[in-house]
C-alpha cells in the first residue's frame, strides 16, 4: 500500500519512530521496485522524465487542478473519494455543470482561495490528529499500539492524497482486520464491519458518492480504531525489565524466609 499510494507517509512513520532500518529497507523497496518496472522498458532518461511527467501531471498537478480549476476535470469522477474532492463538491461550484451529480451536494461556493485555506486547514487538523495518536516513542508501545498505529497510518494514505479510486480502499484492510481481532468487547468489530458493508452498498449511488460516502466512511473507521484501542500503558522498555525481574526477586525472597 505505500509503494502504490504514499510511500512518504510510511517512511515518515517509521523515522518517527526512530526504526532506522525499516525506513531504510521501505524506500529501498519503493526505489527498486519502481526502477525495476520503469528503467527495463523506457530505459533511465525516459524513465526519469516519466516521472517528471507523473509529478507535474498527477501528484503536485492533481492537487493544483482541484483547487483552482473552474471547468470539470479528470480528478471530479465520483470514484474519486478524496478529501480534497469532496470539500471541492461541498464547499465551491468548481467544476460544476448543469446536472452534475455533485449539483446537488454543494453547501456553498468558496472562491478558489478561501477554498484553498479550508483545504489545507483541513490537512492540517487530520495531520495533527494522526500525530497525536502516535507520538509515543517506539520503545514506549506494546504490541497492540503497534497495530492500531500502522492501520491508522495505511488509512490515513487516503486522506492525504489528492486522488482517492475506489480500488484505493484496501488501504482500510489493516484498520477493519485489527477491529476485527478486538474481542473484547464485540461491538467495535460488528460496528466496523457494518459500517463498511454499507459504505460498500452506497458507492451503488451516484448521489452518496458524490456526498464522499467512502471517505466518511473511512474517517469513522478510523475513529473508532483509535477509540476503542486498549489501554496498554506499556511505558518505557524499564519497566519491562523490572517485570521480567520480579520472579527472580519473589524467589530470593521465599528463600530468605526458609532459612
Amino acid at each position: 500500500m505505500w509503494v502504490k499510494l504514499l510511500p512518504l507517509l510510511g517512511v515518515g512513520y517509521l523515522v518517527l519512530k526512530r526504526k532506522w532500518r525499516p525506513a531504510a529497507i521501505a524506500v529501498a523497496c519503493a526505489v527498486l521496485v519502481d526502477a525495476a518496472l520503469a528503467v527495463p522498458i523506457l530505459g533511465p532518461q525516459q524513465a526519469w522524465q516519466a516521472h517528471l511527467r507523473w509529478w507535474e501531471n498527477q501528484a503536485a498537478g492533481a492537487s493544483e487542478r482541484i483547487l483552482t480549476r473552474r471547468d470539470s476535470i479528470g480528478e471530479d469522477r465520483l470514484t474519486n473519494q478524496s478529501p480534497a474532492i469532496l470539500m471541492r463538491r461541498l464547499l465551491t461550484h468548481l467544476g460544476h455543470y448543469p446536472g452534475c451529480p455533485w449539483e446537488q451536494v454543494a453547501l456553498a461556493d468558496l472562491s478558489a482561495g478561501q477554498f484553498r485555506l479550508v483545504y489545507y486547514g483541513v490537512l492540517g487538523v487530520l495531520a495533527l490528529g494522526v500525530l497525536a495518536v502516535c507520538r509515543r516513542p517506539g520503545r514506549a508501545l506494546a504490541q497492540t499500539d503497534w497495530s492500531t498505529e500502522i492501520a491508522l497510518i495505511a488509512l490515513a494514505t487516503l486522506w492525504f492524497s489528492p486522488v482517492a479510486w475506489s480500488y484505493h480502499s484496501t488501504a482500510a484492510t489493516p484498520a477493519l482486520a485489527v477491529l476485527a481481532g478486538r474481542k473484547q468487547p464485540p461491538w467495535p468489530a460488528w460496528t466496523a464491519v457494518v459500517l463498511w458493508l454499507l459504505a460498500m452498498v452506497l458507492m451503488g449511488s451516484p448521489l452518496a458518492r458524490a456526498a464522499g460516502e467512502m471517505f466518511w466512511a473511512t474517517l469513522l473507521l478510523g475513529i473508532l480504531l483509535v477509540a476503542t484501542a486498549p489501554d496498554s500503558r506499556a511505558g518505557s522498555t524499564e519497566p519491562r525489565r523490572a517485570v521480567a525481574r520480579q520472579p527472580a526477586r519473589l524467589l530470593a525472597v521465599s528463600e530468605s524466609s526458609n532459612r
